[in-house]
């Protein structure tokens, strides 16, 4: 299948909003009020998306490294940032989301490009450098929320092993061990529906630019370990290095309020 036949044209892309309008006409009727909120994702997903068009069509074109470099600082910037919102109740987050994500991210992408499984060009880096750093911004957060709603449901046992002599690591041990393995919750059930529930982004960008199935498949299958690998180092990064600003320098808990916990 040749690409230039795909045909999304403004009006194809007018008519499928009809998909939207459903999901608002569920949300009114359901009084979930949701309609706003649906309407502006939906918006800010068209303005955010085509600009990033317009960009990466010059930045391919430019096909130099210095961008392509810049591209991949604002791909782990932006991750950082979303991914700070989730760890606000800890101190240093946006540093310990960045430091989590840029090792995961580029790590990931100098080992694809030493094996020789991806060229370092913009077409191939910058859109697998954010299909990395998405997959790890989702597992920071989900780790980042789950710590912080452990903590906050178990502070009387975590006094009660602290009382007893036990170190703010060993007091912790059962809450960071659920905090990583939530943090892993969706790339696990995502592992598990390949091929049979969903054909993943970049196989179907494959398949539809015409590649071989089989290559496709290969492409994909590298995908998912880098994506399993990513997440679960992002996770035990964060939940490690956030762990300890609950404590006082004195081992204690410190107070966690209940609005804190309203994620």
């Amino acid at each position: 299948m040749d690409a230039n036949a795909l045909q999304a044209t403004p009006l194809s892309i007018f008519l499928t909003f009809i998909l939207v309008v459903i999901s608002i006409s569920i949300s009114y009727k359901e009084k979930l009020k949701l309609e706003k909120d649906i309407v502006i994702a939906a918006v800010r997903a068209t303005v955010q998306l085509v600009i990033v068009g317009f960009v990466l069509r010059e930045v391919f074109q430019l096909d130099n490294n210095w961008v392509t470099f810049a591209m991949i600082a604002v791909i782990l910037l932006n991750a950082a940032w979303n991914s700070k919102q989730r760890g606000a109740a800890f101190d240093h987050s946006f540093l310990i989301s960045l430091f989590a994500l840029t090792l995961t991210t580029v790590g990931t992408l100098t080992l694809l490009v030493l094996i020789e499984a991806i060229k370092f060009q913009p077409s191939q880096i910058v859109p697998l450098a954010g299909t990395i750093a998405g997959n790890s911004m989702t597992a920071i957060g989900l780790s980042f929320s789950s710590l912080e709603n452990l903590y906050h449901d178990n502070q009387e046992k975590i006094l009660e092993k602290i009382a007893l002599g036990a170190t703010p690591r060993q007091a912790s041990q059962s809450i960071i061990k659920k905090s990583i393995s939530n943090g892993l919750i969706p790339i696990i059930d995502k592992a598990r529906a390949l091929g049979i529930v969903t054909f993943p982004g970049t196989m179907n960008g494959l398949l539809f630019a015409g590649v071989s199935p089989l290559i496709a498949v290969a492409y994909q299958i590298m995908i998912i370990f880098t994506q399993i690998s990513t997440a679960t180092l992002s996770s035990y990064l964060v939940t490690i290095l956030s762990y300890p600003s609950l404590f006082t320098d004195r081992a204690e808990l410190k107070n966690l309020p209940k609005e804190a916990n309203n994620e």
